[in-house]
C-alpha cells in the first residue's frame, strides 16, 4: 500500500515517478495499492507511507523526486 498526503499541489507526474521507483524496487507480480490525501497545511512538501508484507524485495530508504 501506498499513500502520498500532499497540497493539491502535488503533480500526477510525482505520483507516478514514486510508483516506477516502487515498481523497480518489488517482484513483477507485487500488487499495489494507490491512495491520496489532500492536506493544504502541507504546502509543498509530501509525506509518502509505504506498507509492505510477505516480500523479499530491497528496502528504499529515501526517495528524491524531481
Amino acid at each position: 500500500m501506498l499513500s502520498f498526503s500532499a497540497s493539491q499541489s502535488l503533480k500526477m507526474r510525482e505520483v507516478h515517478e514514486a510508483l516506477d521507483i516502487l515498481k523497480d524496487a518489488v517482484p513483477e507480480d507485487t500488487y499495489i495499492l494507490v491512495g491520496a490525501i489532500v492536506n493544504n497545511e502541507m504546502k509543498e512538501a509530501l509525506r509518502l507511507t509505504i506498507i509492505a508484507t510477505g516480500s523479499k524485495a530491497q528496502v528504499i530508504t529515501q526517495l528524491e523526486l524531481n
